[in-house]
């Protein structure tokens, strides 16, 4: 089966298990093998959280969605909040009591 990026772009994501995470907004490709390495996955229009899935991660896609296996999302959810949380330092602020 053939499907074009026009098709592709707004193509609804499910996991396995049939829950809804949005729907595919752009891929990024790899250059030596002209093949799809990932796809950057949208929630809605109005929001500006993006999920990246690995091909590797995509069980099957069909002309009218994606499924994805059901720790897709989880897993670079948990990888982003892990390298955020590296990124952050906490800092101790003095407070006073205003008299």
């Amino acid at each position: 089966m053939r499907i074009s990026y026009k098709q592709l772009k707004k193509l609804p994501v499910v996991t396995e298990s049939g829950t809804e995470l949005g729907s595919v907004h752009d891929v990024i490709l790899d250059v030596d093998t002209h093949g799809i390495v990932q796809y950057e996955i949208t929630p809605s229009m109005l929001s500006s959280k993006m999920y990246t899935v690995n091909q590797e991660q995509v069980v099957s896609i069909t002309a009218e969605k994606m499924i994805v296996k059901d720790g897709a999302v989880k897993n670079n959810e948990k990888e982003a909040e892990e390298k955020m949380k590296g990124n952050m330092r906490v800092e101790p602020v003095a407070m006073r009591e205003e008299t």
